[in-house]
């Protein structure tokens, strides 16, 4: 069986967005999301450089709705930041998508 470098294609919700470094919030980076939706509240995610054959793996992001974040221990929510500002400033969109 020939294998493929391209990723993943049964994570098939596809993101772009800027992300901050956490001690440097000036220097951002673009990331490329493929996404399984698990259920309604959670996202996993796969972060790479591209969309490319050659794309490498940088991360893995695991983004939850709002609902699930409320229901985290104080002391995790420091692990965890809001999309909501992304997907408002448009700095995390959904491609070829119909807005």
């Amino acid at each position: 069986m020939m294998q493929t470098d391209a990723p993943p294609s049964r994570l098939n919700v596809y993101l772009v967005g800027f992300h901050p470094l956490k001690k440097e919030p000036l220097h951002q980076f673009e990331a490329h999301h493929f996404c399984d939706q698990v259920n309604e509240d959670f996202l996993q995610c796969a972060l790479y450089d591209g969309n490319t054959d050659d794309a490498k793996l940088n991360g893995i992001e695991y983004i939850i709705s709002e609902k699930l974040f409320e229901q985290l221990p104080e002391e995790e929510k420091q692990y965890w930041h809001p999309h909501n500002g992304e997907i408002l400033s448009v700095q995390l969109v959904a491609p070829n998508l119909p807005v």
